[in-house]
């Protein structure tokens, strides 16, 4: 029974030494061009369906100063500093609506 679980613990460690080498870890910076593309899929395509399919004609977020919230940063790009300034972010659907 030890030699099996051992195998088994061998086997797995073999195998996650194996995946984590043919894992690449981003740049900070290829990191933020990858987040700014999604960024740009979500805010061309995703989000314009959402609201029209809600009925949402404009969508606002608004973060007051040093206390960003944690769907702003998800509507920003990645290289935005984050800082003092109050960051309003309104999404309108032109296309939606009556």
């Amino acid at each position: 029974m030890k030699k099996v679980v051992l195998s088994l613990v061998l086997g797995l460690a073999c195998m996650v030494h194996g995946m984590a080498q043919q894992a690449k870890v981003l740049t900070l910076r290829e990191q933020a061009v990858v987040q700014d593309r999604w960024l740009k899929e979500r805010c061309q395509n995703l989000l314009p369906e959402l609201m029209r399919k809600e009925g949402i004609d404009m969508w606002l977020v608004i973060a007051r100063e040093y206390n960003e919230d944690p769907v702003l940063r998800t509507m920003l790009p990645a290289t935005l500093v984050e800082g003092a300034l109050p960051k309003p972010v309104a999404r309108v659907d032109a296309q939606g609506g009556d």
